[in-house]
């Protein structure tokens, strides 16, 4: 099992903003925001595809028997 941290993506060392880039990154004290998950959605993607050692091009192969 692997961690993936995304901590850098929400806090600096001294505050963890309530906005960042003009998109409100909490919902309250305990969710973070759909709109900034969304935005979040392509490095997430990149940290989860690279943990599973899945190729880039891995999307695009056809699927089995297909």
């Amino acid at each position: 099992m692997r961690f993936l941290d995304f901590s850098d993506y929400f806090c600096t060392a001294e505050v963890c903003p309530p906005v960042i880039g003009n998109v409100l990154v909490y919902l309250d004290d305990n969710h973070v925001s759909g709109t900034y998950m969304s935005t979040m959605s392509a490095i997430a993607e990149k940290a989860i595809t690279e943990a599973l050692g899945w190729a880039d091009d891995h999307a695009e192969e056809p699927p089995p028997g297909g």
